[in-house]
Formats: C-alpha cells, structure tokens, sequence
C-alpha cells in the first residue's frame, strides 16, 4: 500500500463522517473501529489548555461523551476544507464541529478547528500518527450555527 493523495483523502472523509456516529451502546465495536484509525504510538495533541493523549486515551475521550454529546465535524462545503499535502504525508483541514444533545438533537457548543494530520502505515493500513488540534475563537456570526 502507498500514501496516495486519493487514499489519504478517502481516509480523512472516512474518520470525519465515523465521528458523528459513535454511540457505543448502538455499536459495541465502535472503540475498535476509531482505534483502527490511529498508529500504536500516536499522539494528539488538543484542548485549552493543551493536553497530549496516546491512542488509548485518545479513543476513550472519542467515545467516552456518547450520552452527553454528539460531536458532528463539517469539513466542507467552503469555507470549510481539507488538504493533503501527497509528498510530507500530512493533511490539514479547517472544520467545525457541533455538539448536539444525543436526545433532543439541540445545539450545545459550536467549534471551529484547525486540524493538522501526519500518516503513516502500519500494518500496511494507512493510519493517524499525529493528530494536532487547534480551536480557532469565533469572530463572525456566521462562524456559528444559530440555535
């Protein structure tokens, strides 16, 4: 297998839409899934202030919120985007996440990311070594969703 742009890209998209998706109660398997995402030694970097989770710990924050909030990641369409950069392995993206109440659906908090991404393969599967995040203050309203 290579890091191509096209299956790097894939891969993002794929991680993206999995996100909105975890509830461990509906999907027992869904630890496993996201943890397939992430090299063994992976780091994440993240949060206010900054805090550096391993691939364990990392997966249990992702699907630890289920019954307190789901966390939905717009990547597109502009101004929200991603790229990969094919020759350094890497990937950006500026996104927005939502978070909704698992029950009601309504809007809890709105964040705006950059998001910085290393691969590798491992196990000849292409995965996230290192996982930078980066709130982004929102200046205009049309950085948030109304309520």
């Amino acid at each position: 297998m290579e890091l191509t742009y096209e299956k790097m890209m894939e891969f993002m998209q794929k991680y993206f839409d999995m996100l909105q998706s975890i509830n461990p109660k509906t999907d027992p398997k869904i630890v496993d899934k996201i943890k397939g995402f992430f090299s063994s030694d992976c780091i994440v970097r993240w949060g206010i202030p900054p805090k550096l989770n391993n691939r364990d710990e990392w997966v249990d924050h992702l699907c630890g919120h289920a019954d307190e909030y789901r966390a939905t990641v717009i990547y597109s369409p502009d101004p929200f985007y991603m790229f990969v950069d094919e020759r350094k392995k890497m990937a950006a993206c500026f996104a927005k996440e939502e978070m909704r109440d698992p029950k009601s659906g309504k809007l809890l908090k709105v964040f705006l990311l950059n998001v910085h991404y290393e691969f590798t393969l491992e196990n000849n599967a292409i995965k996230f070594k290192r996982e930078l995040i980066s709130h982004i203050p929102a200046k205009y309203s049309s950085d948030i969703s109304p309520e």
